[in-house]
């Protein structure tokens, strides 16, 4: 929601054409991934980056600006609803850790009713708060 509201073209084109709204969540989770590491174990001893990792050593993985990779996306930095999706995004989750705030980007006519309040978490990034009104 933020990403639409703070780029109205974009917030209107997407009321216009409603059947992007599946698109925009693909775009919205490339823009601004809620994922921005995760926890992984080596699953045999590996070296990397000339350092060992033993089997089954904890690795924090950073992915969260993989949707910002200019060498993948196109101009990156700019929020476009009409770009091609790209199925390959890390940001999307699944099974039990599913985003359920992505339907939000089908609800019309809201404009921001306040300042967003961002989460202090390191691993996911997200929003705590995000105050909005009927537009």
């Amino acid at each position: 929601m933020l990403a639409l509201l703070d780029n109205p073209a974009q917030w209107a084109l997407l009321r216009a054409n409603t059947e992007l709204a599946g698109q925009v969540v693909e775009e919205v989770l490339r823009y601004d991934s809620p994922v921005q590491a995760t926890l992984r174990y080596a699953q045999e001893d590996l070296y990397l980056a000339g350092r060992r990792i033993a089997a089954w050593d904890p690795v924090y993985v950073l992915i969260g600006a993989t949707g910002r990779d200019p060498s993948v996306f196109t101009d990156p930095d700019r929020f476009d609803i009409m770009r091609t999706p790209s199925p390959d995004h890390l940001a999307f989750g699944s099974g039990p850790h599913y985003c359920l705030g992505t339907p939000l980007a089908r609800l019309p006519g809201l404009v921001r009713a306040g300042e967003p309040e961002h989460r202090t978490t390191m691993a996911v990034r997200g929003l705590a708060r995000l105050p909005v009104r009927p537009g």
